[in-house]
């Protein structure tokens, strides 16, 4: 008889319950990149993914200013605001005999 074993390795960030940043850890991304730490640095003290904050910088950063976290705080919403206003995401998939079949 042979046995299997498997390990799941987690990582902590993924167990977040917010997906998005608050206004908060906005104003400390903005202080801690003031002072000079890097993004590895800022991430590891809040508590996120590196990435995220690198895509926070450069998505909601403001070009020739830099970031400032309540402007920041308001392109985010606004981009919110506006995905949630175009509606869901529907996949298709065309089926030759039965024409397309919805997958989501």
């Amino acid at each position: 008889m042979l046995a299997f074993t498997t390990t799941t390795k987690t990582c902590p960030m993924a167990e977040a319950i917010n997906r998005h940043l608050t206004l908060v850890q906005r104003c400390k991304i903005e202080a801690y990149l003031s002072s000079g730490r890097s993004q590895r640095d800022i991430a590891q003290r809040l508590g996120v993914s590196p990435s995220t904050v690198s895509r926070e910088i450069r998505r909601n950063g403001i070009a020739g200013v830099g970031y400032e976290a309540r402007l920041a705080q308001l392109v985010a919403v606004k981009r919110r605001r506006d995905a949630s206003a175009r509606g869901s995401v529907r996949i298709y998939v065309y089926d030759s005999t039965n024409g397309p079949v919805d997958l989501i």
